[in-house]
């Protein structure tokens, strides 16, 4: 059979414009796959940096844009909008900063699709117009629990092409990944976190701990827990008002965490009491951390409006050890009492110190309910 014949049987691969149908299927299927292999690695991360930062490297890598600029709402109303930035690859600090996401709210209210600078432009006042310092390609939304959570800012593709129909239409469908990956993040952080100071909450520091004494108790390695408690802070409520004790507690936070390294475990206990956690770290180490947390608590001025407060934080310090932990310190609850035990000794102390749990501790500290002027005699609560 002549190719002449065949074709005259099988018309379909002789039409042009069938096998242009067919290519652009193959296009569309290809980018399909392609978004639904960036889609999955959206669900793999906690933390909405983590988050931001692989939704930076697809666009990048897929578009290479001349930047890449995300504008974040923070979760404590006192703290500007954040930002996360790329340029030539790497990350970058942009010329503007955005002080508030209301005017983007209400576009994106409407339209929750990515918009060329132009088309939004005409919605925004004079500050909201700082983005045009950019020379912004595009503008796409990031929806969040409760609305608009943040928008990203795009440039021109180094090679000067548009951005074009299919490229748009990619953005569009990724971001929608996107913003459901986002809630997912905000979903867990509110469930492992605690909504005033934004450390981890009780329930998530026993998990951590049941997986450290595991961990010790088969490898045989050591990690160990200080309770911190704010001293004088009824006082301080009394003093100043509790707005004033809550905000404290936020700045708090931020001391103390940044005092420890990024593996250890930040929590908040209850109240003015904060758990933390120190994975692989000797008791002599661990006292080290925390004279370096006391002496930057009692250094830092903490404010609320126009008001300068101080205060100190008293702590004691605990230690576990798989091969050797003492008995009956296997469960997170005892190793947590005998810290605290700890921390009742360098209260009585004088406060703003560091106790270690010692041998003979808690007796100590039985001894004092009975006669309170003797505890200060007690070795087991030297530091």
């Amino acid at each position: 059979m002549s190719d002449k014949e065949y074709t005259s049987q099988y018309r379909v691969p002789a039409d042009p414009e069938i096998l242009k149908r067919l290519e652009e299927y193959r296009r569309n299927s290809e980018a399909l796959e392609r978004l639904i292999s960036d889609a999955i690695g959206l669900f793999s991360h906690r933390t909405e940096e983590a988050l931001v930062n692989y939704i930076g490297s697809v666009l990048m890598q897929s578009f290479i844009p001349s930047y890449l600029a995300v504008f974040l709402d923070s979760p404590n109303v006192r703290e500007p909008i954040r930002t996360i930035a790329y340029r030539n690859m790497q990350p970058w600090t942009p010329p503007v900063t955005i002080q508030s996401l209301e005017e983007y709210r209400a576009f994106f209210k409407l339209r929750q699709q990515s918009a060329t600078y132009r088309e939004i432009a005409e919605h925004l006042s004079n500050r909201g117009r700082d983005i045009a310092l950019l020379n912004p390609e595009l503008v796409v939304p990031m929806q969040g629990l409760n609305g608009l959570h943040g928008i990203v800012v795009i440039g021109s593709k180094v090679l000067d092409d548009d951005y074009s129909e299919a490229e748009r239409m990619f953005i569009d469908r990724f971001f929608v990944f996107a913003s459901i990956g986002l809630q997912n993040v905000m979903h867990y952080n509110r469930a492992v976190t605690d909504y005033k100071t934004d450390l981890f909450n009780h329930s998530f520091f026993d998990q951590r701990l049941h997986e450290e004494i595991a961990k010790a108790k088969r490898y045989g390695s050591q990690f160990s827990l200080f309770v911190a408690d704010l001293d004088h802070f009824k006082a301080l409520n009394d003093r100043y008002g509790h707005m004033a004790g809550d905000e404290v507690l936020v700045q708090f936070a931020r001391v103390f965490e940044r005092q420890l390294r990024e593996e250890d475990v930040v929590a908040r206990y209850g109240g003015e009491e904060f758990l933390a956690l120190l994975v692989e770290c000797s008791e002599e180490a661990a006292v080290q951390v925390a004279e370096r947390v006391r002496r930057s608590i009692a250094s830092t001025t903490f404010t609320f409006q126009d008001t300068e407060i101080s205060v100190t934080v008293s702590i004691g310090i605990t230690q576990y050890h798989g091969c050797y932990g003492p008995a009956g310190l296997d469960e997170p609850d005892a190793i947590i009492e005998r810290a605290d035990h700890a921390l009742y000794c360098a209260k009585a102390q004088g406060r703003n110190r560091v106790c270690v749990a010692r041998p003979g501790l808690l007796a100590a500290i039985d001894r004092r309910k009975r006669d309170p002027r003797r505890l200060r005699s007690e070795r087991g609560c030297e530091n």
